[in-house]
């Protein structure tokens, strides 16, 4: 009997009695009883690499899904890493101090001009040439100073 033929009668054999074969064949190792569905079911080369496939591609989704989720940590503070992350912050930290130090002098003087000419400044360069300051601050590395002379405020960007 060929292995075609004895796929063909185990499927139309009840599920319980199985494959009924006397001589041995590559087809019975391949068949599975499947006890949920009650049916006997005939797992050929293709069939299985198709599961196999489809297996394979749910493991890939669910990695990719997963993979994506996961945020960049920043790195974590350790005895290594202290001082330039120390360093790093108390930069920053003088940095903007020193523009605030610097805009809280120039703010003072705009508004003692605004005062006394009741008008703002044109350009911070007249506070140095009416003599309210000697010379500008200069403003923090890589900085310089916006100033707005219809509403008299400056910043520093």
């Amino acid at each position: 009997m060929s292995p075609l033929t004895e796929a063909r009668r185990a499927r139309s054999l009840p599920p319980s009695k199985g494959v009924v074969s006397k001589e041995k064949s590559n087809v019975k190792s391949f068949m599975r009883h499947d006890a949920w569905f009650g049916r006997t079911t005939i797992l050929t080369g293709r069939l299985i690499m198709r599961k196999a496939c489809f297996i394979l591609t749910l493991l890939m989704v669910a990695f990719f899904v997963l993979s994506c989720n996961r945020k960049e940590k920043e790195e974590e503070l350790n005895i290594l890493n202290a001082p330039e992350k120390y360093g790093g912050v108390m930069g920053k930290t003088l940095k903007k101090t020193k523009a605030m130090d610097s805009l809280l002098y120039l703010k003072n003087k705009i508004t003692t001009f605004q005062v006394q000419e009741g008008r703002y400044p044109s350009s911070l360069n007249e506070l140095v040439e009416k003599k309210y300051i000697e010379k500008l601050p200069e403003p923090p590395e890589g900085l310089q100073f916006a100033y707005e002379p219809l509403s008299g405020k400056v910043d520093v960007k």
